[in-house]
């Protein structure tokens, strides 16, 4: 590791002789004028970011954006949006946007509380409109003027809280905001031709929702779009449907779906449907298809080899298993080789899972299921979540498996012995806590154990990070009160002072004069020496040693 950063310390001396300019940000530009914080990706056009609260009295109850900035004598920038939480806990009782705003981010006014009034023109076309842009002012209040609908600019609903049992959305409306309809008593909801999406939990816990048909016109419906529309038991995708985000059906009635031919997404989709027994696939779909028990995505590429030869491949990836079809001993096809983000979530009753060469297990595939025995082959890779709270998870080979990422296993309480590759690569925050792991052996290429990745192991006694292991973190081995031994490498670079909180009776093995006993022994820890370095690799430490010295300074 730090004969890279040597390297790229003297690529930094180099690099400026080839004439790096001041424009550090390439392609966008930041900038301050007249206490606005502002940020250009395009050329001629820049976003609100913040405000800089020393260029403002506190007698400055009122703002207004321009609609121009100039930077410095000759650029001048139109300002189309306001960014994320730009001005989130302001102290300002009124707004005034410039007509050429665009966009208005994600908590763009988030708990402003004195913010009772925020102009934006009706000559605004906006093309995004954020979640959450307006919670926790007194303006969210006065845009519904006393009735139930708020629309904003020209073209965008923002809200209805009304008693309106069948609802027509206004010719004039283009985008519906996020959360707007959550938690209404609709019964039925009829689109115009100008909406193309269906935003981010727009209709979440419309529970008198019971059918909904989403035209052709749309395009994609975002994340928990229907999540808890407990009644909604039919749903027809139009043809042009191409993507359904995470948990957009998710806790529905539903009982069958069809997917159309452009749909490309689907992971998560349909999480805890316990009535869905049926999906199938438009029969003209490329990539899709399904046989009967599950749905597939197929995907066959060619590229060229070193030596010029053309590969062919073929990938297939698992991507739904209907819940009310899944048996206590599952054998997933032999062409199978991925299985997909949420492809299992919540399956209740699954006890064994049998497959053959996996590349990948998909984030939360598995997560919440009663799985005890997990059995496949392939150098794998083991995504966030993919076994989080297994709680029954008591066997699965791990000798394989180059990637382990946030919290794989975490809360899978009866999971005592795992044997880890040799070449493993990644290995992340909380992926092995609150496991039940007595034993533990951490080899690899150049691995970092993340945040966590042993916290709350109760049962943990002896720890062995051997070669490829370079940095400890902080809390790793948290809260572990049976750790007695920890065995470090010669290659551990950094051990943070907070690793061990909550174990008081550890004794390390350490080989003489390494960085993991340096920091040891800085720390306080009681520790053996079991071995030292060779005459060769005892130069190479001085010349790391003194590197710190003289450069170390930098890197802090």
């Amino acid at each position: 590791m730090k004969k890279l950063l040597s390297v790229f310390l003297a690529i930094l001396v180099v690099v400026p002789c080839f004439g790096i300019t001041s424009f550090a940000y390439g392609d966008f530009v930041e900038f301050e004028k007249d206490g606005l914080y502002y940020l250009g990706y395009m050329e001629d056009e820049v976003y609100v970011t913040g405000y800089d609260e020393s260029d403002f009295e506190e007698s400055d109850r009122e703002l207004t954006i321009p609609a121009t900035v100039k930077k410095g004598f000759r650029k001048t920038y139109t300002v189309v949006g306001i960014e994320l939480a730009a001005f989130a806990e302001s102290g300002f009782e009124k707004i005034t946007l410039p007509e050429t705003i665009r966009e208005i981010g994600d908590e763009a006014f988030y708990m402003a509380e004195n913010l009772q009034e925020v102009v934006i023109p009706a000559e605004c076309e906006l093309e995004y409109f954020g979640m959450d842009v307006f919670t926790g002012t007194l303006a969210e209040e006065k845009l519904f003027g006393g009735g139930d609908t708020a629309e904003i600019g020209r073209n965008v609903l923002y809200g209805y809280i009304g008693n309106e049992k069948d609802y027509v959305v206004g010719d004039n409306i283009d985008l519906i905001a996020s959360g707007c309809f959550m938690f209404s008593g609709i019964e039925s909801i009829t689109f115009n031709e100008n909406i193309t999406s269906i935003p981010y939990i727009c209709f979440a816990g419309c529970r008198n929702l019971k059918s909904v048909t989403i035209p052709d016109t749309i395009y994609y419906v975002d994340d928990g779009a229907f999540k808890d529309c407990t009644n909604l038991k039919n749903v027809t995708l139009g043809e042009n449907v191409s993507y359904l985000g995470i948990q957009s059906f998710s806790n529905t009635a539903i009982e069958s779906i069809h997917l159309p031919q452009n749909v490309s997404e689907i992971s998560g989709a349909f999480m805890a449907c316990k009535k869905l027994s049926s999906v199938t696939v438009d029969e003209n779909h490329e990539n899709l298809y399904t046989d009967g028990n599950a749905v597939y995505e197929k995907w066959e590429y060619s590229f060229e080899g070193f030596d010029g030869e053309q590969i062919e491949e073929k990938t297939v990836s698992l991507e739904y298993y209907i819940p009310s079809k899944v048996s206590e001993i599952i054998t997933i096809d032999a062409e199978v080789n991925q299985i997909g983000d949420y492809a299992f979530y919540n399956c209740d009753n699954m006890k064994e899972v049998h497959a053959s060469e996996l590349e990948s297990i998909g984030t939360k595939a598995f997560a919440g299921t009663d799985v005890e025995l997990f059995d496949f082959k392939g150098e794998c890779a083991i995504y966030d979540g993919a076994f989080y709270n297994c709680t029954s998870l008591k066997e699965i080979d791990l000798e394989n498996v180059s990637y382990i990422t946030t919290a794989a296993f975490q809360n899978c309480t009866s999971l005592k012995d795992v044997t880890l590759s040799d070449g493993l690569y990644v290995l992340d925050g909380h992926a092995f806590a609150n496991t039940a792991i007595e034993e533990i052996t951490v080899t690899g290429e150049d691995i970092w154990l993340g945040e966590g990745v042993f916290q709350g192991c109760e049962n943990l006694k002896k720890v062995t990070l051997g070669d490829g292991v370079f940095r400890v973190s902080m809390n790793t081995f948290l809260d572990c009160p049976k750790l007695e031994s920890v065995y470090l490498s010669k290659t551990i670079d950094v051990f943070e002072e907070n690793a061990l909180n909550g174990c008081e009776n550890v004794k390390f093995e350490v080989i003489k004069n390494t960085d993991g006993h340096r920091e040891v022994k800085k720390l306080g820890y009681d520790f053996e020496i079991v071995g030292k370095l060779t005459f060769l690799e005892e130069i190479s430490n001085f010349f790391d040693m003194l590197f710190d010295v003289l450069f170390g300074w930098m890197m802090r």
